[in-house]
């Protein structure tokens, strides 16, 4: 069956991010929806790159959905934490098993939203604010998560990133999850890309035999 994930688009997102997200989950063969967080279904990036959603963040059945991928961006990051319908969609994602996954700034909007917990990630810069971020709901507040220096890090079913640098091994990294759903923590350098690749390549394979066979 096709893996499905929802990405998130708001205004000041990072565009390496967002593009690396989606370009590499839709070459494993994953559908990906883009969904902005208000009517405007075209968003401006952090750096004037604009990218046209394919709908907006009310519309989405959570149950249609295996992950949620957020791509960071300083100010995306806070205009993720001031949507309401953002951090409903996440709980109800959370709340059925999908896979969250937050790269550079974004692990800020999943404290607010009281889902970040255990070992975590981010931009180096941010790891302060994450401290410092309290959930919506202070009833909802978890004091285990806690900053890991390391590329990329799973704990249970929240995958977090370091930034930019790192766009394409969180991806990669996604796409074997959603593939692989035994795998429950690890911690990743520069070093896991290749191993990643290999395994990303094998699955581009096989989705365009499938393709060639159905023609």
């Amino acid at each position: 069956m096709q893996k499905s994930v929802i990405v998130p688009v708001a205004e000041g997102f990072e565009e390496i991010e967002l593009v690396s997200i989606v370009d590499i989950l839709r070459r494993c063969g994953i559908k990906v929806t883009l969904s902005a967080l208000d009517s405007r279904l075209e968003v401006r990036g952090a750096h004037e790159i604009t990218i046209k959603a394919q709908c907006t963040i009310d519309v989405i059945k959570p149950k249609e959905f295996d992950a949620i991928a957020l791509a960071g961006g300083y100010k995306g990051m806070q205009n993720m934490c001031k949507s309401q319908e953002l951090r409903s969609l996440a709980h109800a994602l959370r709340a059925q098993g999908a896979l969250i996954a937050a790269i550079c700034a974004a692990p800020i909007a999943l404290k607010s939203f009281g889902l970040l917990q255990g070992a975590f990630t981010c931009y180096p810069s941010c790891k302060d604010e994450v401290a410092q971020t309290k959930p919506a709901r202070e009833s909802m507040q978890d004091s285990s998560a806690h900053f890991v220096d390391s590329h990329i890090v799973l704990d249970s079913h929240i995958l977090t990133a370091q930034g930019p640098a790192n766009a394409m091994p969180f991806a990669l990294s996604l796409a074997e999850l959603l593939y692989t759903s035994h795998v429950q923590s690890f911690q990743r350098e520069s070093t896991f890309y290749q191993n990643a690749q290999n395994f990303v390549s094998q699955i581009v394979k096989e989705v365009a035999l499938d393709l060639l066979y159905a023609k």
